[in-house]
């Protein structure tokens, strides 16, 4: 026999007042546990350096006395003599993490193992007084005919075949599936690390896309280089062990956006790097572009989490438009990045107006992005 008690339960269980009953319980269950998570990660803007590292899951390949400290940093575009005025965008901005920086293999080695590097000393210095970090993009690859990014030696020795092949873009690209050129590259690699590994500032090393950069003339152009992608994609992974020994407490990062003749090859660059430790990033973030997300964008999903992710935003990168012709905003530029593609450093580099009017705002507004891991 059923209790008049039960009958009256039943009943109250089907009427408006308990389910609006059941609904502010959960609304109350929900803000605490909002309350609670915030409790966890608010921290003082004076102790922001502190609230990074604590709040912010390292990937599975960085041990807790590499240095890493993710977050948002400037990219400047200028290479050479640069004012060191530039840098205090990033200077002055709590915001900023620090800076990335480009230096030519060919300012770095003015001559065969005579290696020159107080132009990086002079912007880690500046950049170390006001409590930010330097990341150093090696770039040995150029995009117009008016430079080479590679020493005098490399382009007139025969021993190293012409040192570069020129690029779809107008520049030149150095043969890396050249096993001499690739010893020079090496033995910059180590020179850079004797020196920089152990400065607790150097935030991190970039090494250049992976793409050559002359796609369209594979059966071509390349044969005449004794290009292979088998032996390109063997050069670029001897590279990424090359660097990563040369800096073992340092984040290294391999940007990745094709390999010509051989897009597959990707894959084992990629899992060579997640073998290593070897971060993967690139020069564009992109979140309508089918040929990044399935050539590159494939393996920071793969890899997220498990080694460090890091890519640009580049001058022409704030034009970049949706699927149906609509502008993408800095905003989604930042989300995307960090949210979907899971990247660990965003590398914003410095075009105005974009710069000022938008980056900034952006970035002060998610502030705690990267604390949210």
């Amino acid at each position: 026999m059923t209790s008049p008690l039960n009958l009256s339960f039943k009943h109250f269980v089907q009427t408006k007042p308990y389910r609006l009953l059941l609904q502010c319980l959960a609304l109350i269950v929900s803000a605490l546990l909002v309350a609670c998570s915030e409790a966890s990660v608010k921290v003082s803007e004076s102790n922001t350096e502190q609230a990074f590292s604590r709040a912010v899951m390292r990937p599975a390949s960085v041990n807790t006395d590499d240095k890493f400290h993710p977050g948002n940093y400037m990219l400047v575009r200028k290479m050479g003599k640069i004012d060191l005025a530039l840098f205090d965008a990033a200077v002055k901005n709590d915001d900023f993490r620090g800076v990335q920086v480009r230096y030519t293999w060919r300012e770095l080695e003015k001559r065969k193992n005579q290696y020159d590097f107080s132009i990086i000393e002079k912007h880690l210095n500046y950049l170390q007084k006001h409590g930010k970090r330097l990341v150093i993009q090696i770039q040995d690859k150029s995009f117009s005919k008016k430079g080479k990014f590679v020493p005098n030696y490399l382009l007139k020795d025969p021993e190293y075949a012409g040192g570069v092949v020129k690029n779809k873009p107008g520049g030149f690209t150095p043969k890396k599936w050249n096993a001499n050129v690739r010893k020079r590259l090496d033995a910059l690699y180590h020179a850079l690390g004797a020196r920089f590994n152990d400065e607790p500032n150097i935030e991190g090393i970039v090494l250049v896309e992976s793409i050559a950069g002359t796609w369209h003339t594979c059966k071509d152009k390349f044969r005449k280089n004794d290009y292979t992608a088998e032996a390109y994609r063997d050069g670029l992974i001897k590279l990424m062990s090359s660097a990563k020994d040369s800096f073992p407490n340092t984040t290294v990062i391999q940007y990745i956006n094709g390999l010509d003749c051989a897009m597959h090859y990707l894959a084992d660059i990629a899992s060579h790097a997640n073998a290593i430790g070897v971060g993967l990033g690139g020069p564009d973030i992109h979140p309508y572009n089918p040929w990044l997300t399935e050539n590159a964008y494939q393996y920071y999903f793969k890899y997220r989490g498990k080694i460090p992710l890091g890519a640009a935003v580049q001058y022409n990168d704030y034009e970049f438009m949706t699927d149906k012709g609509v502008k993408i905003t800095t905003e989604e530029l930042l989300l995307y990045g960090k949210n979907t593609l899971g990247l660990n450093y965003i590398f914003w580099e410095v075009r105005e107006p974009y710069f000022s009017q938008d980056v900034i705002p952006a970035i002060a507004k998610y502030r705690n992005l990267f604390q949210q891991q």
